[in-house]
């Protein structure tokens, strides 16, 4: 039983030590702040299995809407754009980026 329990323990462990979170959100809103750009850093070796699977975005702190992700754009990142409106000088908009094995990763702007 133990030898069980120690075998469980090191293969959740070295699953794991290959799953990274994103390392890095970026996030842009073009001239007439109608398209937020978004950028997830997340350096994978195969995108189709290990990706960002969900994004959400707050606009100050509500849910304005969750994307998901079968896959991740390529194996540097994951890029998303989204049609956002009503935007006024102020609002902070909150971003969280989702690993499907491990981890997120949050950033916030505030729009001038």
């Amino acid at each position: 039983m133990k030898k069980l329990i120690i075998l469980l323990i090191l293969a959740l462990s070295f699953s794991i030590s290959f799953a990274n979170p994103p390392s890095k959100v970026d996030l842009s809103l073009n001239k007439e702040k109608t398209n937020l750009n978004i950028i997830s850093t997340h350096h994978v070796s195969n995108p189709k299995k290990h990706f960002i699977y969900k994004v959400e975005i707050r606009v100050n702190d509500k849910l304005v809407e969750t994307l998901n992700n079968k896959e991740q754009t390529n194996a540097n990142e994951e890029i998303n754009d989204y049609p956002i409106s009503n935007l006024k000088k102020g609002d902070v908009i909150k971003v969280t980026s989702y690993c499907n094995m491990f981890g997120n990763k949050s950033v916030k702007m505030t729009v001038e």
